[in-house]
């Protein structure tokens, strides 16, 4: 049996373990990752749970707002 068979067979999570097959045989492996940064009012974020907190909080926002004017638009109806 190949190694990439025995690595598929053994994994828990097998479409997890195809990709990163794929990605190693293509040259795409997890070291290619860059940095993220972004720019909230005014300060530089570059802790990855912070950047993943901020989205979080921005889409958790976003969802609320277009439920209120749903509800209102429902509403006037």
């Amino acid at each position: 049996m190949r190694e990439n068979d025995k690595y598929i067979l053994h994994a828990n999570h097998k479409s997890k373990a195809v990709w990163q097959i794929i990605n190693k045989e293509t040259g795409r492996t997890s070291s290619n990752k860059q940095d993220i940064k972004i720019i909230w009012n005014s300060e530089e974020i570059t802790n990855p749970e912070n950047v993943a907190e901020l989205f979080n909080s921005y889409f958790v926002k976003i969802t609320e707002e277009l439920f209120k004017k749903m509800r209102i638009g429902y509403l006037i109806l």
